[in-house]
Parts: C-alpha cells; structure tokens; sequence
C-alpha cells in the first residue's frame, strides 16, 4: 500500500489538532506522561516522511511546504513566549489568550513536557529542507 501525500498532510494535521488539545493537560505523570511525551514524537512522522518523500520525488513544493511550516513554528514560538512573558505587565485575559495562541502555534511543544525536543525537532524539519535534491 503505498502512502500519498494528501494521506501525510491529512495524518499530519490531525496529529496537530490532537496535540494541540493534548497541549493544554499539565502535570501529567507516569504513563500519562510517557503518551504525551510519545504522542508528541508521534506527530513528527507524516513532516519527516513527507520531506523524504519530496527529496525523493525531487518536488521542491514538498520541501518548502515543510521549510515554511518548521520556520513558523520556531519563530511564532519565540515571538508568543516573549508575549506570553510581557503578558504579566496587561491584563490576566490577555494572558490567557496569548497562552491559547502559544499552544496551538507551538504544537507538539507543550504536549511534549519537554519543550527543547519539539524544538529540536522542529529545527531538524528545518535544516533538513535546505539540504540539496540533487545530491
């Protein structure tokens, strides 16, 4: 059976809602934790297939489909964090919208409880899409 790509995206994205909602449970323990921390890695299988699957195909729009998503998610983590953290000087409200955005944005990050391993791979995703296809 072979995988397409609208299967990828699709699998993708739905992996994204779910961590996404996952993101909001904290204090997670024992096995609890250890699903969150695996539906986390989880979600990065359909990006890292599909990237292969573009180097594969030679189909640069693959590729920078996946630059430009890995690019968000880094740089709209760093620029909500630096809001989440100027958030104490407004408004509790403000706070809690800012953090919903942070989330979703940021997705797997908090459903990983280990923020530095989406990051990291987020950052993989990145540098991995600028390797050359011809090579």
């Amino acid at each position: 059976m072979k995988i397409t790509e609208k299967q990828l995206n699709i699998a993708w994205l739905c992996l994204g809602v779910i961590c996404a909602g996952l993101g909001f449970f904290r204090g997670a323990e024992g096995f609890g934790k250890i699903l969150l921390v695996a539906t986390s890695v989880i979600f990065f299988i359909p990006g890292f297939y599909l990237l292969w699957l573009g180097y594969k195909t030679k189909n640069a729009r693959i590729i920078r489909r996946i630059r430009m998503l890995s690019l968000f998610s880094i740089l709209a983590t760093i620029v909500l964090f630096i809001a989440l953290v100027a958030s104490i000087f407004g408004p509790l409200w403000l706070g809690d919208i800012i953090y919903i955005l942070f989330v979703v944005c940021s997705t797997p990050m908090l459903c990983a409880q280990y923020w530095v391993l989406s990051l990291f791979l987020w950052s993989c995703l990145l540098v991995l899409s600028f390797k050359n296809p011809a090579r």
